[in-house]
């Protein structure tokens, strides 16, 4: 039983530090990417032949999936 509470004291401080990391205002991130995204959509409507652009629209997409996701699964 002593290993075991040692293990996880021993795992809380990285574990605090990715949360704090990728977890931290998780809702102005979604927010920030959603407006990347709609401005990345703006200018890709003017240039549909640009292949870098439906590139980029496919990322930020599956970042917004993510991001959602993950703050679902926080708020939860």
């Amino acid at each position: 039983m002593f290993v075991l509470c040692k293990g996880l004291k021993l795992l809380k401080g990285p574990l605090k530090q990715l949360n704090k990391l990728h977890f931290n205002h998780i809702s102005k991130m979604v927010a920030k990417v959603e407006s990347t995204l709609e401005q990345h959509q703006t200018i890709l409507h003017n240039d549909r032949d640009n292949t870098h652009l439906l590139t980029c629209d496919k990322q930020f997409r599956v970042d917004i999936v993510n991001l959602k996701f993950a703050k679902k699964m926080l708020y939860a």
